[in-house]
């Protein structure tokens, strides 16, 4: 059983499948969605926020009312170069850090890329170029 959302809560912790799923709900679901778009909210912080110009995630921004809002991602590109799109639907990039800083400063562990080569069937080898030729 869901637990109503609390009129006075201030911190919503949720998935944008949760938020942008235009099928049917339950009614208990119906009205926990209802409640979180019927107010405003103070922060609408969307972490991996490049997935957010993607048509069915748009809803996210649309649905949610917040008076600020601040996008995370550790990967701000996209194959379909929507990514321009996050500054009208977010706001501008405001702060960037190189991965290999942090890393130096003692906030990402080490990194260590090693390739490994395994051997494939026949067949699977087969498969696997087809997959790739059909990109």
């Amino acid at each position: 059983k869901k637990e109503q959302l609390h009129p006075e809560s201030c911190v919503l912790i949720t998935t944008y499948t949760m938020i942008s799923f235009s099928g049917n709900r339950s009614d208990q679901s119906k009205q926990v969605m209802d409640a979180i778009c019927a107010r405003e909210w103070g922060l609408l912080l969307m972490d991996e926020v490049h997935v957010v110009p993607a048509k069915m995630f748009r809803r996210v921004i649309s649905s949610v009312k917040a008076h600020c809002r601040l996008g995370l991602t550790a990967t701000l590109v996209r194959e379909d170069d929507l990514i321009a799109d996050l500054n009208f639907l977010i706001g501008p990039k405001l702060y960037e850090a190189n991965w290999m800083d942090l890393t130096a400063q003692g906030y990402l562990a080490n990194v260590q890329c090693v390739e490994v080569w395994c051997p494939m069937t026949g067949l699977f080898m087969g498969e696997y170029l087809k997959a790739k030729n059909a990109r």
